[in-house]
């Protein structure tokens, strides 16, 4: 059985600000729950995006009082219970080298798709 994605965390890292949403499936698409803003951390004296990210996340949970993360910062997944998210995607647009992680399903296709 296919499983339908019903709560997913965008994150936007841009050179000044970051961005997050968060969309919840309804009847037929996705629709925007909350969002919110953070000044890029991604240059000095912070060079850690997750600074930022993390302020961002945090203040959709003070307007939403749902739980987006664990103890440990990172995402509560998956959704349950009005809390936590099913996926979570991030773009980088920031224009400062960053040192980054690639991840993909599979060596072919995710991880050729995220080099290009």
């Amino acid at each position: 059985m296919e499983e339908t994605i019903q709560a997913l965390l965008t994150v936007d890292c841009g050179t000044t600000v970051t961005r997050v949403a968060l969309l919840e499936r309804g009847e037929d698409r996705y629709r925007p729950t909350a969002q919110a803003t953070a000044g890029s951390t991604c240059c000095p004296p912070w060079r850690d995006v997750m600074v930022g990210v993390l302020e961002a996340v945090r203040r959709i949970e003070s307007a939403t009082g749902r739980r987006l993360l664990n103890d440990d910062d990172s995402p509560l997944m998956p959704a349950s219970g009005g809390e936590g998210v099913d996926a979570v995607t991030v773009v980088v647009s920031a224009a400062e080298p960053l040192r980054v992680a690639l991840a993909g399903l599979t060596r072919d296709v995710g991880l050729a798709a995220a080099r290009r």
